[in-house]
């Protein structure tokens, strides 16, 4: 059975790879503060590394993370975020509070 360090929540917001990829915001499926699960029909190659703005709600800026493509299977990609950022972890928190409450 796969361990992973984070807990991974659905959400419903949009990541960039601002060296590469389609060249368009990308639908994410899961987040964690390690990484995110992208949708895509157009993924990075195993091991690049690009810097990905994620698209958070209530916010006007993306996020700007750097991380590295860990797997493909050529309709999405797991990116694994090199550090965490005080955004991402507040958005990760209020996931996690809204799936407890369901």
């Amino acid at each position: 059975m796969e361990q992973r360090r984070h807990r991974r929540l659905p959400a419903s917001i949009r990541i960039f790879a601002r060296d590469g990829g389609s060249g368009f915001p990308e639908p994410v499926k899961d987040i964690s503060l390690g990484g995110v699960h992208v949708l895509t029909t157009a993924p990075l190659s195993v091991g690049a590394e690009s810097t990905f703005a994620l698209h958070l709600p209530h916010h006007d800026a993306p996020l700007e993370l750097k991380g590295r493509v860990v797997w493909t299977n050529g309709e999405a990609m797991g990116v694994a975020f090199d550090r965490t950022e005080p955004r991402l972890t507040d958005f990760v928190d209020r996931l996690e509070r809204d799936s407890a409450r369901l």
